[in-house]
């Protein structure tokens, strides 16, 4: 178990693909957080996108890495990459229902 460790932390690229791939899970979970913490409920309530949006990310992150795009990075930059690439695959992928509002709550609405 050590000498794995070893290997991954004295190979710049297997460190920097380990980062990119966390960095695209954790971008995606900090995405999701986001989303619940404004009130808005469609992680399991629109299954279909979520599904969708994991493996929108999934294929991106299978196409980055196959290409070698992780090789020539630095660590901050592999893990930034990999998390701005989560959130935007949620964001775009795994939209949520939006509100439609009455005719009443338009007009009461801020201008």
């Amino acid at each position: 178990m050590i000498d794995g460790i070893q290997t991954v932390l004295q190979d710049k690229s297997i460190l920097n693909a380990s980062l990119y791939v966390g960095g695209c899970c954790i971008g995606q979970c900090c995405y999701w957080i986001n989303r619940w913490a404004q009130g808005e409920e469609w992680v399991l309530v629109n299954l279909r996108r979520t599904v969708a949006a994991i493996t929108g990310n999934l294929g991106i992150m299978a196409g980055f890495l196959s290409l070698g795009g992780v090789d020539g990075l630095t660590i901050g930059a592999a893990l930034f990459m990999g998390v701005f690439q989560g959130i935007a695959a949620d964001s775009i992928l795994n939209k949520g229902q939006r509100k439609v509002w009455s005719a009443e709550e338009k007009k009461d609405a801020p201008k």
